[in-house]
């Protein structure tokens, strides 16, 4: 895949990432149950790349394995238990998800990717970063200030989603060292098998979870289109886009969850836009672009 076209993939996973606000917050189960579910789910279909891929797991070695087990750990169990936990919170997610998540998440990528990848962080791209976070802060607070509630539960969701940041965002660093030992539809694979391996303990411990012939169609249909969405496909597309950028990038890239997630917004819940959030979708557009084509315009200008 071109690297010019990486950064949209990762635009398109945001882009799924959004929907699943919608789905999750419809089946009516715990947490725990749903993030063993949805993963299950996706376990089962990429059982075939497990065994058809298995010549790559030599090339993990040590580090790629503790890379791989950070990512299905913090990523794929402690992060979307928390994002999943933080949506049974609130009624409206723009606080709770969509900002802290989605505006906490690059600061802790971009940390960690200076110290743990040895990214450089060159003063034009943390320029485009902070008008990203400016861009994603008028999507998210259309009324330029924070509601925090009066019953606890903003307080709860919104460090549930603290949580959900750290994970994801250093899961966005540790997965790209992960890419460079294994390809990405053989890391996704890994990362559903080690997930479910993580997560089935906890819940057999912890918490019982609704056996699969008591799920009603419904909530089936909503897994698979968890699985189709934000799951395993929204992962694949993530990926493969992470492998040929930086981590810095993607995580800017990813910023266009809150886009997206307003739109979704006006045509769901039918919620109209306010000047603030047309000025911060731009905003956060020409950053998009800004940081995704930053390398390129380097190179031909070096030519």
């Amino acid at each position: 895949m071109s690297k010019n076209f990486a950064p949209l993939f990762i635009v398109f996973a945001a882009f799924l990432w959004s929907l699943d606000g919608v789905l999750r917050r419809s089946l009516g189960l715990s947490p725990l149950c749903i993030v063993f579910y949805e993963h299950l789910l996706g376990l089962l279909v990429l059982l075939p790349v497990l065994v058809k891929n298995r010549h790559e797991y030599k090339n993990l070695g040590a580090a790629g394995f503790w890379s791989l087990s950070w990512v299905a750990l913090l990523g794929g169990f402690v992060g979307t238990w928390c994002y999943t936990s933080a949506l049974a919170q609130v009624k409206y997610i723009s606080f709770s998800v969509v900002v802290l998540l989605q505006q906490m998440q690059p600061i802790f990528a971009i940390l960690l990717a200076r110290f743990v990848l040895k990214e450089k962080l060159p003063p034009a791209f943390v320029g485009w970063a902070v008008l990203s976070l400016i861009g994603a802060y008028l999507i998210s607070f259309k009324d330029l200030y924070i509601k925090w509630g009066q019953d606890g539960n903003t307080v709860k969701a919104s460090l549930l989603a603290l949580g959900a940041a750290f994970a994801w965002g250093s899961s966005t660093v540790f997965g790209k060292h992960m890419l460079k030992k294994v390809s990405p539809t053989t890391g996704t694979a890994l990362r559903f098998l080690l997930t479910v391996v993580f997560i089935l303990p906890v819940l057999l411990a912890c918490q019982p979870c609704v056996p699969v012939y008591q799920l009603s169609m419904q909530q089936l249909g909503l897994f698979v289109a968890i699985a189709c969405s934000a799951g395993m496909v929204s992962i694949l597309f993530y990926y493969h886009g992470l492998r040929q950028v930086e981590a810095k990038v993607s995580t800017i890239c990813e910023l266009f969850f809150p886009f997206s997630a307003m739109w979704i917004d006006f045509l769901y819940y039918k919620k109209t836009f306010t000047w603030t959030q047309v000025v911060g979708c731009v905003l956060l557009l020409i950053a998009i672009y800004h940081v995704a084509t930053q390398k390129k315009q380097h190179s031909e200008s070096a030519a």
